[in-house]
């Protein structure tokens, strides 16, 4: 048997702790995992208490495949593979709660109907902390770990037009173009866009380096700083006009 290595335990532990157990199991005798908690809803969903940790590491691997598979998804795609898992989406106030259909989450696993004792109720709940955050007409889900710290990831949008910004300002510098209006006719763009774009090359070297690793303020979108009127020269009043921190 195999147990008692998710009581708190990071699920990286719980799956290698897993993983180099079952060598030492006798392979004539049959095998039962207990009380292994994480992934967390995944054996939720699965609870058997006749699933052993052969099965266990083949429905793991599954769900890493399935994660692969959605992540190089485009949005489309993705929402093909999702669709028939998902029975529906609830926004509460401090969390999301996703309910997955059973049935179909098994076929997605690999799961034979004679893995798993027929459940009572045909979906489960994952609760997800997270808040809505708002600005302007802008809604955002702003997601948290565990430890109550706001996940962050770099807005391919910020990214994007930061790139452009030093690309435009160095053919601009070396002489590539003569003006903001030529950079417009080539890139099919109005003159305003090129010029409220150029402004983040000017941006300090720390609020840069937030937008490329994804740790700027939740609310401060591409949007927001085009429609944020003239951008201050001053780093440390770049940081109060775009919502960062100032000590």
């Amino acid at each position: 048997a195999i147990g008692g290595v998710s009581v708190g335990e990071p699920e990286t532990e719980m799956i290698r702790a897993v993983e180099r157990s079952v060598p030492f199991l006798p392979e004539d005798r049959p095998r039962y995992a207990m009380g292994l908690g994480t992934p967390p809803q995944l054996l939720d969903l699965l609870s058997d208490e006749k699933i052993g940790a052969a099965q266990i590491n083949r429905v793991i691997d599954k769900a890493q495949r399935l994660q692969e598979e959605l992540l190089k998804a485009q949005p489309m795609a993705a929402t093909t593979i999702l669709r028939p898992l998902l029975y529906k989406v609830v926004l509460d106030e401090a969390m999301v709660l996703i309910h997955v259909s059973k049935t179909p989450l098994r076929m997605a696993l690999a799961l034979h109907s004679n893995d798993s004792i027929p459940d009572t109720s045909d979906s489960c709940v994952l609760k997800i902390p997270a808040r809505i955050s708002t600005r302007g007409v802008q809604l955002k889900i702003v997601m948290e770990n565990p430890a109550g710290q706001v996940q962050r990831h770099p807005d391919p949008a910020l990214i994007k037009a930061l790139g452009r910004a030093f690309a435009w300002l160095h053919a601009l510098k070396t002489g590539q173009v003569s003006s903001v209006t030529e950079i417009a006719a080539a890139q099919h763009l109005t003159g305003s866009y090129v010029t409220r774009v150029l402004r983040l090359a000017f941006l300090a070297p720390n609020i840069v380096a937030a937008i490329i690793t994804g740790t700027q303020p939740v609310e401060l979108t591409l949007d927001r700083i085009l429609r944020s009127g003239t951008l201050p020269l001053i780093w440390q009043e770049q940081y109060q006009h775009l919502g960062f921190p100032t000590a």
